[in-house]
């Protein structure tokens, strides 16, 4: 099956909002909501990148995404986010026994 690249861009000011999560891309991804700090938006987590500066996609995008496990042929479903790395699998044929229960490292998956 045929891995998916992330809609990874750089964004505008008018992108972001203190509500949701985004995906951000430094030297790996990272989950993130964000604040605004003298007119510009920061990453809360990591080391507080000025949104603008990154490449990122709001997790809304990602949200029932397929995925695969890296290197396996392991698949399931994005369903939520917890930063700072972790994304909520539902995992095909339910837990598999070398799995955390639901959350994986985004940097361990391919979106399919």
């Amino acid at each position: 099956m045929k891995t998916e690249k992330l809609n990874l861009d750089y964004r505008e000011n008018n992108y972001f909002n203190t509500e949701d999560y985004y995906v951000f891309e430094d030297w790996r991804l990272f989950v993130s909501k964000v604040h605004k700090h003298n007119g510009s938006w920061f990453t809360n987590e990591g080391l507080n990148f000025k949104c603008t500066s990154i490449r990122c996609v709001n997790f809304s995008e990602l949200y029932c995404k397929r995925v695969r496990l890296k290197n396996t042929e392991i698949e399931g479903t994005v369903w939520k986010c917890l930063p700072y790395l972790d994304l909520g699998i539902g995992w095909n044929n339910g837990k598999k026994p070398f799995l955390p229960n639901f959350w994986n490292d985004i940097n361990t998956m391919e979106f399919i």
